[in-house]
């Protein structure tokens, strides 16, 4: 086996989870070093995890990657150099075949072009340890300092068309198109926007304050929805939770293109935080 600056290594699994031992995390390679005084080579570069363990962050499926990064504000370096892993070659199993992209799942798997079948313990073994694998998601967390243990926000995304190798890369513009169907009409010369979770529309009318028109809105609570429609006779509001919106009336296409009544320039989320508040959120 022989490895370049560039490739891509899978690693040793300390704790299998699993039947399988090589469901380990994986290098990209920035550096290749040797320790003159023992002889031992060393490589760094940036670690990439499987999504199974992203906890809950990404979907978990077969052979996709996921990229994470902890920023500490107040070092000076950038946030890749802040994340450079070391390991020896003794903690590497093989070279494997990565493909970074900026498309959507399951675009560039093995999945269009293979197939499996995922009750079949010996394919899904070849699959883990030979198929090609795919980085499309990022995870950044930002640290105030380096003692901090609790990040102060957390990102999420997938890699931009920078990012991407060239060869698996689309535009962004082009991306957005496939993702929305093409230009969003604007409502009497203004853009629009969805409000999730909306209680009583402080954000919905801010967002009117500020040239928006606020589309459609929904929240569970049939008192906070009673008070938001008072406010906002334009919008359309449902008074159900977010499952019942996406699944029965957001009303997606065959093709995974939203319809047109539903589509939108800017999206508000803010779900009830009471389970994830790092402040106490009870009574009393």
């Amino acid at each position: 086996m022989r490895l370049r600056v560039g490739d891509f290594a899978e690693l040793k699994h300390t704790h299998p989870t699993s039947q399988f031992d090589r469901t380990g995390d994986f290098l990209c390679i920035y550096y290749i070093l040797k320790d003159t005084t023992i002889g031992e080579v060393q490589l760094r570069g940036l670690r990439l995890k499987r999504t199974h363990d992203s906890e809950g962050l990404f979907p978990p499926e077969v052979n996709e990657l996921f990229l994470k990064i902890d920023v500490r504000e107040d070092n000076t370096r950038s946030l890749y150099e802040q994340n450079l892993a070391t390991i020896t070659v003794r903690d590497v199993v093989t070279k494997r075949e990565v493909r970074v992209i900026n498309q959507s799942f399951p675009a560039y798997s093995f999945r269009p072009a293979r197939g499996w079948d995922s009750s079949n313990a010996r394919v899904e073994k070849a699959v883990l340890e030979t198929y090609e694998l795919v980085c499309r998601w990022l995870s950044v967390r930002y640290f105030t300092n380096k003692n901090s243990k609790k990040p102060r926000y957390q990102l999420l995304g997938r890699f931009r068309q920078a990012e991407a190798m060239l060869r698996y890369s689309v535009s962004d513009p082009m991306l957005a198109i496939q993702h929305t169907g093409g230009p969003i009409r604007k409502i009497d010369g203004k853009y629009t926007m969805g409000d999730c979770f909306a209680g009583f529309g402080g954000v919905s009318t801010g967002a009117t304050q500020a040239g928006f028109h606020p589309k459609w809105a929904f929240d569970m609570e049939p008192n906070a929805i009673k008070v938001y429609y008072l406010n906002n006779q334009r919008t359309r509001v449902y008074t159900e939770e977010v499952f019942e919106f996406l699944t029965k009336r957001l009303g997606i296409t065959p093709n995974g293109i939203i319809l047109d009544k539903y589509r939108v320039h800017a999206l508000h989320i803010s779900p009830v935080c009471k389970t994830i508040a790092w402040y106490k959120t009870g009574l009393g």
